[in-house]
């Protein structure tokens, strides 16, 4: 068989160490980095990582699923990439690196950061397969993308071009999700001794 040959049925081949297994694998991949992209949006944090901690634990109190949601997940995809990367001959650290960084107290920049460079090291992978099977296949062949166009778009909006939050719906206008930090002038006032608040229905007395 020729070198072409080759490359195509190591390409049509599914099993996880052919091309093939590895590039389908990647792209699986990209989807569930977009899912996670999703729960943290849900999330709606603030830039301050402190007062998501307290706004998502208070919440998650009342029975509100967003926070046990993106934990689940994180835990899920964590292990999905560290196996892909690694079976696709990257260095696992690079990915746990970047998810080592992250928590769901993390703020709408830390995910888009984050996930945005998660989404490259991937890409970079299907890239390395896409530049082997170009080279191998030559210029006369016909042209094949590798990356699917799911996962370019999920690449495409965690990397900076959409925005994290774009594929998530507007709150209605004058309404709240729960997790507004407080204004910077109720935040700087303080809880004075023998003083008491409110925060998400939970009474704090000092």
């Amino acid at each position: 068989a020729t070198a072409r040959q080759k490359m195509q049925a190591d390409l049509a081949n599914h099993t996880p160490n052919s091309m093939g297994g590895s590039t389908n694998a990647l792209n699986t991949a990209l989807g569930h980095v977009d899912l996670l992209s999703q729960d943290a949006v849900k999330l709606n944090n603030a830039g301050f990582t402190p007062w998501n901690t307290l706004a998502n634990a208070s919440q998650s109190m009342f029975g509100d699923p967003r926070l046990t949601n993106f934990n689940q997940d994180m835990t899920k995809v964590g292990e999905e990439l560290t196996r892909v990367y690694r079976g696709a001959g990257g260095s696992e650290a690079d990915i746990k690196r970047e998810l080592d960084n992250l928590s769901s107290s993390s703020s709408p920049a830390q995910f888009q950061g984050g996930l945005g460079r998660i989404a490259e090291l991937v890409k970079s992978k299907i890239d390395a397969n896409q530049y082997q099977h170009d080279s191998v296949m030559g210029p006369m062949a016909q042209p094949r993308q590798l990356i699917t166009s799911q996962a370019q778009a999920t690449v495409d909006r965690l990397t900076g071009a959409a925005g994290l939050s774009s594929g998530a719906p507007d709150a209605p206008s004058g309404s709240s999700t729960g997790n507004e930090a407080p204004a910077a002038s109720e935040a700087s006032t303080g809880l004075q001794p023998g003083g008491s608040t409110v925060i998400n229905g939970i009474h704090i007395k000092r």
